[in-house]
C-alpha cells in the first residue's frame, strides 16, 4: 500500500526529527507499520497502529509486536 512517494515523506519527516510518533489509524493487519526498521537508528520514535477490529490486530501483534510497533483496538 505504501508508495515511494509516501515512503519518502514519512522518512523526510523522521530525518528532520519532526515528528517522534507515527500513529496508522485503520491500520489493519500492521502491515504497513514494518518500516519502523528503516528507522532502527532512531530509538526515541513510536510506533502505533489502531484498528476498531480486533481480529486484525490480534494478527498484527503476532506478527509485528515484537518489533517495537504497539497496536490497539
Amino acid at each position: 500500500m505504501w508508495g515511494y512517494e509516501i515512503q519518502h515523506f514519512v522518512e523526510n519527516l523522521f530525518n528532520k526529527e519532526q515528528i517522534k510518533t507515527f500513529l496508522d489509524l485503520g491500520c489493519g493487519n500492521g502491515k504497513d507499520l514494518i518500516f519502523k526498521d528503516q528507522f532502527g537508528g532512531y530509538p526515541d520514535f513510536q510506533f502505533i497502529g489502531i484498528d476498531k477490529l480486533e481480529r486484525p490486530i490480534a494478527s498484527a501483534c503476532e506478527k509485528y509486536c515484537e518489533a517495537g510497533v504497539e497496536y490497539y483496538t
